[in-house]
């Protein structure tokens, strides 16, 4: 059963850059604490640190070809390519990569995970726009921000 809920949140979370950020949620059969452990026990198998070494400076979108080898060669894929994509990627361009948007982002995370905890289930569903309740609070944010 996958009775534990986590937001990945994506990009600038912090607020203190670009202020961009998506929130993708997950729904997994693994406290945080054992999730946690499987992100780091799958980083080591793969041989680097998805979240400190890929898309980590502003304007760093791409997945390197060597990383992106990497995560083949411990059996990680990278969902949703187009012929774009794998063209992107035998480029001889020497700032080639794979341009990653925030949900393959987010599922190579998880897929990271998996790979260092085999036991672990997972979803990422579908965003529900259906059920945002809107609740106003427009004006908070004006104060942050005083002319």
């Amino acid at each position: 059963m996958l009775n534990f809920n986590f937001i990945l949140s994506v990009g600038d979370w912090s607020h203190d850059g670009h202020n961009m950020c998506d929130d993708i949620h997950v729904k997994s059969n693994l406290c945080r604490v054992d999730l946690d452990k499987a992100y780091e026990a799958g980083s080591a198998k793969v041989g680097f640190n998805l979240c400190k070494d890929v898309c980590h400076e502003y304007e760093d979108s791409k997945i390197s070809r060597l990383h992106y080898a990497m995560l083949l060669t411990a059996g990680i894929t990278v969902r949703e390519l187009d012929e774009y994509d794998v063209e992107d990627l035998t480029s001889e361009d020497e700032y080639a990569g794979l341009m990653l948007e925030p949900e393959q982002f987010a599922d190579l995370y998880m897929q990271i995970c998996k790979l260092g905890d085999s036991s672990l289930e997972y979803e990422i569903p579908e965003a529900d726009y259906t059920n945002i309740i809107r609740i106003g609070g427009y004006g908070l944010y004006s104060s942050l921000y005083p002319n």
